[in-house]
């Protein structure tokens, strides 16, 4: 996969237990500070996109 998901922090809620962050196989989501960043482990799965319920997420 060449894609890799990028989050959109206009969109974010911050939730305090980050859906997307808890179904992504690479642990690709880091969070900082309250606010969720996505590292290089990304593989463009999708996963976490799919599990967004903000649909804060998307894949490029």
């Amino acid at each position: 996969m060449n894609s890799k998901a990028y989050i959109d922090l206009e969109i974010c809620q911050e939730c305090t237990e980050c859906l997307a962050k808890k179904f992504c196989p690479k642990d690709a989501i880091i969070i900082k500070n309250h606010t969720p960043f996505i590292n290089d482990y990304c593989n463009g799965c999708g996963k976490c996109k799919s599990n967004c319920p903000y649909k804060a997420i998307s894949l490029s």
